[in-house]
């Protein structure tokens, strides 16, 4: 009876995780002098070499500028002190126009904050903070395209000044904030909301009203109302100095320069922007400040103010790896010196690439320099090199003592001496508590900061009890360096399978410097008993994979190995490849023998992306022995972009989550399939039935729901850890994450431009929030695959169980509110009761909450809310219907999950529903009398007919007196002569733009001043100039787009027509850019055929993010405000005459007509003052937000809108 178990290994090539670690690889700190150090900006390969002298000037002068905008919105706490930029290995000096060296001492050059990459078909040119963890919690990277740094002015023109923008990504990065508004039709992150029901706002967080106005996203035009399922992006535009924060909502404002905090909120509504829904409230400044950045137990300097120093920047070449393997050779390892040291030769002889650098050096009481560093040029240096280490235990120490201090002093004062950069210690040792004292990790500690070297680990536990267990320090000092830490089984010392799992040690602990060593797809450890006969597996071999692939078994005698054949198979085409009978000595060094093809021989492994059988015939055997099937590949097209890579973490806070990272090339892989299993560790028994034991398995899931997963499309999958995998030191040995391509769904986004152009002027990202959508068009699906990798969870993880912390519910994220007369129905797909259940609890009642005012939800502060009791399982469609009861008008509907133990999860997404207006009851009519009922009816009717005489007297009488008054009116004009007091109607509304415009629009309104006066006239101000009826309509055609306005070069017609006096002098209608502008501001196109925007979502706008900026751009220098126009609107020429206007917040309730006629009259009395006074401009009032102020649109010129009905567009005429 023969006994296997299976590790399905289908591990990342180039950036595999197995050893699951708490996230926090950035080496940034803030110095006791204010100054952030350790900052690392990282230029990718795949950037073009040709930009590296301007990206090296323009960084340095974005980050400069931000250190000081830093020190500002901090009140002078913080600013950046220290930045390493580094540039590719092959790039040379004559492209970056410097001298560029290695990292000296001292200088941070390992993994990267900013990491700066050729293009982002995402986002384009915006920079983007990844985001994985919640709020408070630190961010994973700032990502941005090369553009953002090689051309600044084209990135200040799209976004503004790049220095405010980087800030803004530093806060989300360093402190876990998020964007501080919404984004257009996200459904978690509106990019508005209702205020009070009767007022439609912008979401984003500011300290006083934004002037600005609301635009449809397909065109352009101005006046869209969101309400009506249009989608729209609100513009800021005209002065708003008034405005000084948030940074993470208006970076692109010059007044704007800080974050808001409670005291500067006050009084304002909270909007679901995606910083408030998940910080639940809390302000991005409340966050900043509980940052432990600035904690006086933390930072004795925070507190005071400080003198802010100029940056100071060290350019450096990524350096090579130059390995240091420092051993253990007490006398404790010698039941293991057998397989370390064939381990140490399969990597140095088989498996680092050529020219990889390596040395060795041996410690036990004392420490030996067994072989200096050395390049790997050729075959025979690898041997020389490996042949280094003492060859049997015979030669090792006789005594127990060990010095893991002493080892690494050597390695770095005397092998790395002057050249540290680019160093990875490597140890192997026991680890126990005897290895190291406090004064020998503080030693080390000090190394590994100063010297900025990796430190990987690779413990070896030998003693009994609590001696067996490795200290923390070599897992703290591996994370902390960048390095890595496992710890292998060596509870069967004499076991071929401890070879096996050191292989694959040091395999992975080299490939975290992106050393191409092979990929382990498969191992199968086989107990074969002395009657065993035959061995079957199964392993899949991935479709970017396929140079290189060995198959073979680690036997534990080279020469009395035991196999008698293997037999391959092809599952895709069902083909047979073998029975092999011989076996190679190839590799018989390290006890691995593989399959010895003859000359001739169809070669298999030549499909990939296919599923590989195997069977393993064997000779009877007298005693029981150990193999270990492994099946390794080698990357087909070495080219980076085609890699896929793997990275696994966990939270840093309870509960803990477990988050996977999927890409290829640097590129999201979205709609994969990842799971977490639990027990994945499988007992084949092949010689009775195959069965395997049986193993739960778990959904990580990229859904963007915030709970935990941040964001949908991101390539990040979440898992909040069920407490099923967290319940025995039995099963966290038995933890994977397998990822496969879901049956062919897997894909990625293709080069181009950004997958949701920006609209052209408007600075506030419409990208994205929840979910990064990719359109068919541009999906790129990937070749088959499947990887898995082993979970060793940290301490702090596994005290969760132990701690019985209990869960709570899930967060509903497809909330769907409708009305049915005095009902509402809700329907959600039920989530799990109990979050670390896995799915095992349903959910035992829910709590749905009614609120005009949103902030109510967003704060969790709503008193208005019903509790239902009812069961739903997760996963399944769940329904619920309540009464309206006495809620009337506009109110959003949340919904929070319960569970038995009384806990409610996150606060649902909020939908707006119209529950109607308020019902009147009708009063009972009194009950009719006999004899009094006909005289009743009677009296109706006569009623009914004495109201329409009298309607029909007062319609004849106003039609009479309407003539007498037009005669009087005539006989008026005829006497004076001092010219006609014509003013001409405001232009008819677009059905494109118009969201309240009424038909009954008089043709020529009450005149509000006199128009300017002709001077063509033969009697300047004597004789007055008539037009007639077909003048006055051709004028009206032409303003209102139904007729063509005539050009200016036809103003020198002998025309009467005042319009085209009015053009022809004072110039007052003017074209600039195909965008119609009134006496200094935008008048949206009445009835343009032309899109300003594009097709929202589906086309790219403007080529790309950069929009139609012509022109070229030199080095950035940092532009002053007059260099750069933030906004689209032209400002009047003298402003002074506008200050008069009131900004207010326009709705039903407040500001009729008499403000408007008020400001008219105003503005008539400060024009007749002038000599040379232009077309009166009406002005229309939109409505925005309590954080945004209403902009004037010519547009509208005569009326006022209300935007509080939808069912009713009114219009107040002027």
């Amino acid at each position: 009876m023969m006994t296997a178990q299976t590790i399905m290994k289908m591990t990342s090539w180039i950036l595999l995780v197995y050893a699951l670690t708490i996230v926090g690889g950035s080496r940034v700190y803030l110095g006791e002098d204010g100054g952030y150090r350790g900052i690392i900006v990282r230029i990718h390969p795949d950037v073009r070499e040709s930009t590296c002298s301007q990206l090296l000037q323009n960084i340095q002068t974005v980050i400069s500028e931000s250190s000081s905008l830093l020190y500002k919105a901090t009140a002078g706490r913080a600013w950046f002190g220290q930045v390493s930029i580094v540039i590719p290995a092959l790039w040379t000096d004559t492209q970056c126009r410097a001298e560029v060296k290695y990292p000296a001492e001292n200088v941070p050059y390992k993994g990267e904050d900013i990491a700066i990459v050729s293009e982002d078909p995402v986002f384009g040119s915006l920079p983007v903070t990844e985001q994985s963890q919640p709020c408070g919690q630190p961010g994973d990277r700032i990502r941005t395209a090369q553009h953002f740094f090689a051309d600044l002015n084209r990135t200040a023109a799209v976004w503004g000044r790049p220095s405010r923008l980087l800030l803004k990504e530093w806060s989300k990065y360093r402190y876990g904030v998020f964007d501080d508004h919404g984004y257009p039709g996200d459904p978690l992150y509106p990019a508005y909301f209702l205020h009070r029901g009767d007022r439609v706002l912008p979401s984003g967080t500011t300290n006083a009203m934004v002037r600005g106005s609301w635009r449809f996203a397909g065109n352009g035009t101005a006046n869209c109302d969101p309400r009506t399922g249009s989608v729209c992006l609100f513009k800021p535009e005209g002065r708003n100095e008034q405005v000084t924060c948030s940074l993470n909502f208006l970076p692109f404002l010059d007044s704007v320069d800080g974050w808001c905090g409670p005291d500067t909120l006050a009084g304002q509504p909270v909007s679901p922007t995606k910083h408030n829904v998940l910080c639940q409230g809390k302000s991005v400044l409340e966050v900043i400040n509980a940052h432990a950045d600035f904690q006086p137990q933390d930072n004795p300097a925070s507190e005071a103010v400080i003198k802010m120093s100029p940056t100071v920047f060290n350019i450096v070449r990524q350096p090579p790896p130059e390995y240091v393997i420092v051993l253990e050779t007490s006398s404790s390892m010698a039941s293991v010196w057998k397989w370390v040291r064939k381990a140490l030769q399969n990597l140095i002889r088989f498996e680092l690439p050529d020219n990889s650098r390596v040395a060795i050096v041996t410690f036990n009481k004392e420490t030996k320099v067994e072989q200096d560093l050395m390049i790997l040029t050729n075959e025979v240096v690898r041997v020389r090199v490996a042949d280094s280490i003492p060859d049997s235990p015979n030669k090792l120490s006789r005594l127990e003592d060990r010095c893991v201090n002493c080892g690494v002093q050597v390695a770095m004062d005397t092998v790395l001496k002057n050249r540290e950069a680019g160093g990875h210690i490597i140890l192997i040792t026991q680890g126990d508590s005897r290895s190291l004292s406090r004064t020998d990790e503080a030693n080390i500690a000090n190394y590994e900061s100063y010297y900025n070297v990796r430190i990987s680990s690779v413990i070896v536990p030998l003693g009994g009890g609590n001696g067996r267990q490795p200290l923390p320090f070599y897992r703290r000092i591996a994370d902390q360096s960048g390095g890595k830490f496992f710890a292998v089984d060596a509870s069967r010392s004499g076991s071929i399978y401890l070879l096996s799992d050191l292989i694959v040690a040091l395999r992975n602990i080299v490939g975290v410097d992106s050393t191409p060593v092979p990929a382990t797809l498969h191992i199968n450890k086989v107990d074969k008993l002395m009657n065993t006969t035959v061995s079957r597996g199964t392993f899949f071999l991935d479709a970017a994979l396929g140079r290189d692939t060995k198959f073979g078994v680690f036997v534990e005698d080279d020469e009395d190995h035991g196999i008698k054949a293997i037999q391959l198979t092809d599952q895709l085409k069902n083909k047979t490849y073998g029975p092999y009978p011989k076996m190679s000595s190839d590799f018989d060094i390290v006890n691995f023998k593989t399959i010895n093809f003859r000359v001739g021989d169809q070669l298999p492994f030549q499909e990939v992306g296919v599923q590989w059988t195997y069977e393993i015939t064997w000779f009877p055997g007298t005693r029981k022995t150990a193999n270990v099937v492994m099946v390794t590949s080698k990357q087909k097209n070495p080219d980076p972009s085609k890699r896929l890579q793997t990275s696994v973490w966990s939270s840093s806070v309870p509960p803990y989550a477990i988050y996977c990272k999927v890409t290829m090339g640097g590129l999201a892989v979205h709609n994969a399939d990842v799971r977490l299993h639990v027990g994945a560790q499988t007992t084949v028994n092949t010689n009775i039935s195959g069965q395997q034991n049986q193993s739960r398995s778990f959904s990580v899931l990229d859904d963007g729901v915030g709970d935990p997963d941040l964001q949908s499309g991101d390539g990040v999958y979440s898992l909040i850890l069920p407490s099923s995998a967290l319940t025995s030191s039995a099963t966290l040995q038995q933890l994977q994450i397998v990822v496969t391509d879901n049956a062919g769904g897997a894909y990625t986004a293709t080069s181009g431009p950004p997958l949701i152009g920006q609209p052209r002027d408007l600075a506030i990202p419409v990208c994205c929030g929840a979910r990064i959508p990719v359109a068919e068009a541009r999906r790129k699906y990937l070749a088959t695959f499947r990887h898995s990798l082993d979970l060793n969870l940290p301490v702090e993880v596994r005290q969760q169980a132990e701690n019985n912390i209990v869960g709570v519910p899930g967060k509903i994220a497809d909330l769907v509110v409708q009305r049915n007369g005095s009902e509402v129905h809700l329907k959600w797909t039920a989530v799990d009761g109990d979050r670390m259940a896995g799915g095992s609890i349903s959910t035992a009642m829910y709590r749905v909450y009614f609120a005009a005012d949103i902030s109510e939800l967003v704060l969790f502060s709503a008193e208005d809310y019903v509790d239902v009791s009812q069961q739903d399982i997760a996963g399944q469609p769940a329904n619920l219907t309540l009464l309206t009861e006495d809620r009337t008008g506009y109110v959003y509907v949340g919904m929070r999950a319960g569970n038995p133990a009384g806990n409610f999860g996150r606060m649902s997404n909020l939908v707006l529903v119209d529950l109607g207006e308020p019902s009147v009851l009708p009063v009972p009519a009194p009950e009719p009398s006999a004899t009094g009922g006909d005289w009743t009816l009677i009296g109706i009717i006569l009623g009914v007919i004495f109201i329409l005489v009298l309607c029909l007297f007062v319609l004849v009488l106003s039609i009479i007196c309407g003539k007498r008054s037009k005669k009087l009116k005539g006989l008026k004009t005829k006497t004076k002569s001092s010219g006609v007091n014509v003013h001409i109607p405001s232009p008819s509304r677009s059905e494109a733009t118009d969201v309240s415009y009424d038909s009954d629009h008089q043709l020529v309104p009450t005149m509000s001043k006199p128009p300017p006066v002709s001077h063509t006239s033969f009697a300047n101000n004597i004789t007055p100039t008539y037009w007639s009826a077909s003048q006055l309509l051709t004028e009206h055609e032409q303003r209102t787009g139904t007729l063509g306005r005539k050009s200016s070069s036809n103003n020198n017609n002998n025309s009467s027509s005042l319009a085209a006096a009015v053009e022809n002098k004072y110039g007052v209608y003017q074209q600039h850019n195909n965008n119609d502008v009134y006496n200094g501001y935008t008048i949206t196109p009445l009835n343009s055929k032309t899109s300003h925007y594009g097709d929202y979502g589906l086309h790219h706008l403007h080529g790309g993010d950069y929009g139609v900026i012509a022109g070229n751009y030199t080095t950035y220098v940092g532009p002053s405000s007059q260099d750069i126009d933030y906004g689209t609107v032209v400002m009047p020429r003298n402003v002074e005459e506008f200050q008069h206007l009131d900004y207010g917040i326009v709705s039903d309730a407040d500001y009729g007509s008499d403000m408007v006629e008020e400001g008219l009259e105003e503005e008539e009395v400060a024009g007749n003052r002038s000599t040379t006074t232009g077309q009166q401009q009406a002005v229309n009032i939109s409505d925005v937000s309590s954080s945004t102020l209403p902009m004037f649109n010519p547009s509208l010129r005569g009326s006022l809108i209300s935007l509080n009905s939808a069912k009713k567009k009114n219009i107040t005429q002027v």
